[in-house]
């Protein structure tokens, strides 16, 4: 697994792992959105405001219009 090498570092695991797991279910989300999404989750934000009607299907998000 990709966080298990030794040659890879990952400012926070949880995250990484939330942001694969919410793309890996989303249906075409950037994995870029998915991290900054599990991200913003993590440090207590309850909601990630976007623009991409994509990336407002992860949990958590939201689409601003």
């Amino acid at each position: 697994m990709l966080l298990e090498r030794s040659d890879v570092a990952v400012e926070d695991e949880r995250a990484f792992e939330e942001a694969l797991f919410n793309w890996r279910d989303s249906d075409g989300v950037d994995f870029t959105d998915a991290l900054l999404c599990a991200r913003t989750w993590c440090l207590g934000v309850e909601r990630f405001v976007t623009f991409d009607a994509r990336a407002a299907r992860l949990p958590h998000a939201e689409l601003l219009e």
